[in-house]
């Protein structure tokens, strides 16, 4: 069972680096000094989540499952938001990506850390 304060942990997280990533993206924000502070707050906030959600799991199997939830989580924000936001297409590299990361998810599933 999923407890609260693993996905607010993740979700929050999640969020926190879709900002980080739209700001990436936006050449405005990325050409004023704004854009170093958003960078380091949303590093700084997605760190404490992590080591709040890693320090309340006792168990190290959990904190791997999550740890790649979070990696894949990251990385499929990384991919979709320019996608969506900004209408940006993927290459065929950006598909064998979100394959992968489809691909761990249903290992994760099958062959997990239950």
């Amino acid at each position: 069972m999923l407890k609260l304060h693993v996905f607010a942990s993740t979700a929050a997280g999640l969020f926190v680096y879709a900002l980080s990533t739209y700001a990436t993206y936006d050449a405005q924000i990325r050409a004023s000094r704004k854009f170093w502070v958003i960078g380091a707050v949303a590093a700084l906030v997605a760190q404490l989540l992590w080591t709040w959600l890693a320090q309340s799991t006792p168990d190290a199997k959990r904190v791997m499952a999550y740890a790649l939830i979070w990696d894949a989580g990251f990385a499929l924000v990384s991919v979709l938001v320019p996608v969506l936001l900004y209408g940006l297409r993927l290459s065929p590299w950006g598909y064998v990506a979100i394959g992968l990361i489809a691909g761990g998810g249903v290992l994760l599933k099958e062959f997990g850390f239950s």
